[in-house]
């Protein structure tokens, strides 16, 4: 395939050549003609494409949604949620694109942090270019993506996935809970605002919750609670409260769900960092004698 051809390529254009070269053994080149099925409604999504070259058609139901054109990114979304596939899409012409599977990803991202970082800032500039003039609400799912893409520390980011979302949910308290897998135990790793409940008390929540979207109407108001998962693997829970109990909408519950779906990336790459720092660190101490 070659670096020089990658870069060629608008979503590639901006990476260091360094990142470039480890893409390149993760990426599997695939060509289509006219009217080929790249994938179809109902598939499992375990990946996602980059497009070289030509044009593939989005269809739902046999209906045309949108149409897409070289350096697009597509796919993405069941990709990350590891549900089936949303539409279906269709070669328009002769199509040359790049295709990555979610098992190499998730390699990548774990051997080359950093370099995860600068895709998923170049795959969340491009969602964010394609999805800006939707609803505010799917705007919420890029604008925390661009936080998720930070190198920052998991508490940072935390803190400002709940910012974020505690604007644009109307809420007036947030929780980030995530899975200690020392403990066993879910520790509270930030809140916001007065009337924030207890690491007790979300504590108990996600124990009765079996993994899914906690809803509770009580004096204190509504509680949303979405759960951040990697595949089968519960890494936490955001948790958001407003006094009034007028029900959040479906865009709000979308919005949520999807930018929980990004969070467990961001949250599995700090964590990574995290420790990769402290081993750096505890082969510097014994390197000195400490």
């Amino acid at each position: 395939m070659g670096v020089d051809k990658l870069k060629n390529i608008e979503f590639f254009s901006s990476f260091d050549e360094e990142i470039l070269q480890v893409l390149e053994e993760k990426l599997i080149p695939e060509q289509y003609g006219e009217k080929d099925l790249i994938f179809k409604e109902g598939d499992i999504g375990d990946s996602m494409y980059i497009l070289n070259s030509g044009e593939v058609e989005i269809t739902k139901e046999g209906r045309t949604l949108a149409r897409l054109s070289a350096g697009s990114l597509f796919g993405e979304m069941s990709f990350f949620e590891a549900d089936t596939r949303s539409a279906s899409v269709i070669a328009c012409g002769d199509v040359s694109l790049f295709k990555i599977n979610n098992s190499d990803f998730q390699e990548f991202l774990f051997k080359y942090p950093d370099a995860g970082m600068s895709f998923l800032m170049e795959m969340t500039e491009e969602i964010s270019r394609r999805l800006r003039r939707t609803s505010e609400y799917f705007i919420t799912v890029f604008e925390t993506g661009k936080i998720l893409a930070t190198d920052q520390t998991l508490t940072e980011l935390s803190q400002g996935l709940l910012k974020r979302l505690m604007k644009d949910l109307s809420a007036e308290t947030g929780a980030f809970m995530i899975y200690n897998r020392y403990t066993e135990f879910f520790d509270l790793l930030y809140s916001s605002g007065e009337n924030a409940q207890t690491e007790e008390e979300y504590s108990e929540l996600i124990e009765k919750s079996d993994g899914k979207t906690i809803l509770v109407t009580d004096d204190k108001g509504l509680l949303i609670g979405e759960p951040i998962r990697e595949n089968e693997d519960l890494l936490g829970y955001m948790f958001f409260q407003k006094l009034s109990k007028n029900p959040y909408s479906v865009e709000q519950k979308i919005a949520l769900s999807a930018v929980a779906n990004q969070a467990a990336l961001g949250v599995r790459t700090a964590q990574n960092r995290e420790e990769e720092a402290a081993r750096r660190r505890l082969e510097e101490g014994r390197a000195r004698g400490f």
